[in-house]
């Protein structure tokens, strides 16, 4: 049990939120666990890792308060940190189960932990954090905080809000559902990656095409890779001077190598469904690691993600630019959160929902562009954890119940990294994730090719 004080000590139990409650469903298993993973040149010692780290997480009550109760009557009560549960010392591998080694449990008040690798193949540290406790801006908040922990700077804790104004700061980040995003959710059908992406990739012959940078495992259900840095460099320009968000870029190239790869089973009311976890964050939030998201869904049929006489890459950008810009500007991500909300106080229908899959797309993207090796966290001659470079990055964004595929983007200055993480345990996801790689590059290549966006 850790010594360390918390900023919360003697503060009273708190109501969930409604998205919260339903991150930390038994329903999604281990989907609502993200990672992020840094390799390393060497094995650090544990023990400033740790300090630093139960410091961190001493500041955000989400991080190690428990969740309990049930339905609608779910509170975060106050618990102590436990350094045992939060920080591990394990053996990692690229290949490594993420169902094999210890994980944050909300339930145990664990809303994240920290994993340092001993072995020596394989230095690395990887954080995990629970959706539920924390999301992905967050995250990259309590990241940083803990390296400025590690390496002796001072910077004010992302944690913000205090737990007695949490719910009232909260307040508002819903709206009356407008059907101008919920229909997109629940028209027609959606493209399945188990059934109509990996299972024909099984029947295949022969090496399947493959990015200039070649996949690296980060787990055994995720692979990354980095776009060339002459492309990433080209293309941070190209969407920075059009003012278009990263974000929006990976969601409309995910849209097209899932169509890509899927050609056989266009239909007319078949679409390629990407969910995006949209941020809503108030100015008064800015410093909190909690949820504060909305979700915008981007569907479109095959013909519409084809690069043709009539239309180009920049344009397909364009429309999903377009359509994410307004879900932004209407604020209606927020709806589902709403919806939600309004059917959770029936017994079983959420469950109901899950089942029949209005909600569940054909893949989610998460865009996590705050993540910086700077100066401000103490990277002064270069990414390190103490005086060990960082080799790579690997991130696993969260899977929901029923999803199949979670794809993430970063950019932290240099390469724009990819992963792909499924939820198939079949041996065929490594020739679908090659694809999808291909993919991904041929539609970012094939954005300069238009005139709107040749001249950046």
């Amino acid at each position: 049990m850790s010594n360390h004080a918390s900023r919360f000590d003697g503060d009273v139990a708190l109501p969930s939120s409604v998205i919260e409650r339903y991150f930390s469903r038994s329903s999604h298993g281990s989907g609502m666990v993200f990672d992020l993973t840094l390799e390393l040149d060497g094995v650090v010692g544990p023990d400033p890792l740790r300090d630093a780290w139960v410091a961190v997480v001493a500041g955000h009550h989400r991080l190690f308060w428990r969740l309990t109760g049930s339905g609608k009557r779910q509170h975060w009560v106050p618990a102590p940190i436990d350094d045992a549960k939060c920080f591990h010392i394990v053996s990692l591998e690229p290949t490594t189960d993420p169902t094999s080694v210890p994980a944050p449990d909300v339930r145990q008040g664990v809303g994240a932990c920290l994993l340092v690798s001993n072995n020596t193949d394989y230095p690395a540290i990887r954080f995990r954090f629970h959706h539920c406790a924390c999301d992905g801006v967050g995250a990259a908040r309590v990241i940083g905080e803990f390296f400025a922990q590690l390496h002796g700077q001072s910077i004010s804790p992302s944690g913000g809000e205090s737990p007695a104004h949490s719910p009232t700061d909260r307040r508002g980040e819903t709206t009356f559902p407008d059907l101008r995003n919920t229909w997109q959710t629940i028209r027609g059908r959606n493209v399945r990656v188990s059934k109509d992406v990996v299972d024909p990739v099984a029947k295949e012959s022969g090496d399947a095409p493959t990015a200039a940078n070649p996949l690296r495992s980060v787990a055994s259900d995720t692979w990354a890779f980095e776009l060339e840095a002459e492309l990433s460099g080209k293309l941070r320009i190209a969407l920075r001077n059009h003012k278009i968000p990263l974000n929006d870029y990976a969601v409309a190239a995910t849209a097209y190598a899932i169509a890509q790869v899927s050609p056989h089973c266009a239909a007319a009311g078949k679409y390629v469904m990407v969910m995006n976890p949209t941020q809503m964050r108030r100015w008064s939030n800015r410093r909190s690691s909690a949820n504060h998201l909305g979700f915008a869904f981007v569907r479109r049929r095959h013909d519409e993600l084809g690069i043709d006489a009539d239309q180009t890459a920049a344009s397909i950008l364009d429309s999903v630019h377009q359509q994410i810009q307004a879900v932004r500007s209407l604020r209606i991500a927020g709806e589902l959160a709403y919806g939600i909300g309004a059917v959770e106080k029936i017994p079983g229908s959420l469950r109901l929902v899950e089942q029949m899959g209005w909600f569940t797309p054909t893949a989610s993207l998460t865009c996590l562009s705050s993540i910086r090796f700077s100066r401000r966290y103490g990277f002064v001659d270069g990414a390190c954890v103490g005086d060990t470079p960082i080799r790579n990055v690997g991130m696993s964004a969260p899977l929901q119940a029923g999803g199949e595929l979670a794809v993430t983007i970063w950019e932290m200055g240099g390469p724009i990294g990819w992963s792909l993480r499924f939820a198939s345990p079949s041996p065929h996801c490594h020739r679908a994730a090659q694809l999808l790689a291909h993919s991904i590059e041929h539609f970012s290549r094939s954005i300069f090719t238009s005139t709107s966006l040749s001249d950046t």
